[in-house]
């Protein structure tokens, strides 16, 4: 691995020289996102309806209500409520609504900032950004329509999905940002060319704005790196993944990597078991003979008695090898969690490059699937969390969740099966539990499927006919 390492180190400057050539080192200097943002709101692209409402809300502030814009990405929402605050002259305040997402947090930073007077005696205007990240946990929702109504400045809410912030409908305005259309965006992108002195066809302009879905920013980015490498390649994640396992050079490899450094040691893993070992330089094809025997690998599929036993070998420790080598990735990803990210060259050496030296991709690439198990894995530990706070339990959550937990929960399912409604209803006063938490404990064990319909539908109209005053905010 070190003499990899070492060869790598000594071939990158020339190999990485060949493979760009930078246009001009004055492109460095700014990104065009930046270098040509719109300094009012005439200048901004579109969405002429959608402007005038945001300068209306501020000129003819009603205390008590918020607006809400709701968009696609890169059509300048949050540029046209900067600029739109800037000509009224209002004093913004922004927060990111997926950073201050709970309760608690709302309520020590947001609630304290709109009930204060300003010192210098210029109005204020406080802006949410990205609200539908905030809508998954508990509390954060409600907390924020309660800050609107008691608000005395205005609070714009800004997100994607209107849908997910179906709360803050009650006392918000609602404005809609459009998709801006390819022809606006082709008559600035000439402009911004023409100021670069750049030349990129109009084809190849409509090519990025189909790709990018004509999210403006993306557009810039995109035509921005068009012009500053001679080289361009407008390549997929999993396009990335098969340049990866091909035949290139170490120091391709490695910018390869790097297009996505925190994805790609994990499509490596995800993959390289599933692929074929090269053989003299050529990719041995192996066929399994199924009636003749029926023992293969289980990762393979290669029958073991029909490659014999040094190719089997050489097959094994070309795996081996590449397990230890993600294994001491692990390690230096360990290290850069500390922030010491000088590791990040030797982390994409033995997370990526020596794991796929010798092997090649001959099947569909998976997506990692660790991805989707802690999501699941985190959503598990949040109900688990809610469960063991909401019924005041005093012993340790692990021990909680192996023992308490199911028990609670079996008690719940038979009462349900056996149309003992009553005694859930009052199982969920006497613990002070909510209904969700009983739901939501089910599918961590994976018993939803143990309950009957008609006790769910029951319990559900038992539950809504429920008064009664909890020690927690109750989000349902």
């Amino acid at each position: 691995m070190e003499k990899v390492m070492v060869n790598w180190m000594n071939t990158r400057s020339d190999s990485a020289g060949s493979a760009y050539n930078y246009a001009d080192e004055s492109n460095y200097g700014t990104l065009w996102t930046v270098k040509y943002e719109p300094r009012s709101l005439d200048e901004v692209l579109g969405n002429k309806t959608a402007k005038e409402h945001i300068l209306s809300f501020l000129e003819q502030h009603t205390p008590g209500k918020a607006l809400l814009i709701a968009g696609p990405p890169g059509v300048g929402k949050s540029l046209c409520v900067k600029l739109a605050c800037a000509s009224t002259v209002y004093e913004m305040t922004e927060f990111n609504a997926s950073d201050v997402r709970n309760k608690g947090s709302l309520s020590e930073r947001v609630r304290q900032f709109v009930n204060c007077a300003c010192i210098s005696g210029k109005r204020r205007a406080l802006v949410m950004d990205e609200c539908d990240g905030m809508t998954g946990d508990r509390g954060g929702m409600p907390e924020l329509v309660q800050i609107i109504k008691n608000a005395r400045m205005p609070v714009i809410c800004i997100c994607n999905d209107k849908y997910a912030v179906r709360p803050l409908a009650s006392v918000c305005e609602e404005v809609t940002f459009r998709k801006l259309e390819t022809r606006q965006i082709l008559g600035r992108i000439r402009d911004i060319l023409k100021s670069e002195h750049r030349a990129v066809t109009d084809k190849e302009i409509v090519e990025v704005c189909a790709m990018a879905n004509n999210d403006m920013r993306y557009i810039l980015n995109c035509l921005q790196g068009r012009v500053m490498y001679t080289k361009v390649v407008s390549r997929t994640l999993f396009d990335e993944v098969l340049a990866l396992f091909g035949r290139g050079t170490a120091a391709e490899k490695i910018e390869t990597f790097f297009q996505d450094y925190e994805m790609m040691p994990m499509m490596v893993y995800e993959n390289y078991l599933r692929s074929e070992v090269r053989e003299d330089g050529h990719v041995k094809k192996d066929r399994v003979n199924a009636h003749k025997h029926n023992k293969t690998t289980k990762n393979t599929r290669i029958n073991v008695y029909e490659l014999g036993e040094s190719d089997w070998h050489r097959k094994m420790r070309t795996y081996a090898h590449a397990s230890d080598s993600i294994s001491l990735a692990d390690t230096y990803l360990r290290k850069m969690g500390s922030n010491d990210w000088s590791l990040l060259n030797q982390y994409a050496v033995f997370g990526a490059l020596i794991p796929a030296q010798n092997i090649k991709i001959n099947r569909r690439i998976e997506f990692p699937k660790i991805l989707g198990n802690t999501s699941k894995g985190n959503k598990h530990n949040k109900i688990i969390q809610t469960f063991h706070f909401h019924i005041l339990s005093r012993c340790d959550p692990t021990e909680f969740y192996f023992y308490d937990m199911p028990l609670l929960i079996k008690t719940y399912i038979a009462n349900l099966n056996d149309g003992h409604i009553d005694k859930n209803v009052q199982f969920l006063v006497e613990n002070k539990l909510l209904k969700s938490d009983c739901d939501d404990g089910m599918s961590v064990y994976g018993w939803e499927k143990n309950v009957s319909t008609k006790g769910k539908s029951a319990m559900t109209r038992a539950y809504k006919k429920l008064k009664r005053s909890l020690p927690y905010n109750d989000d349902e």
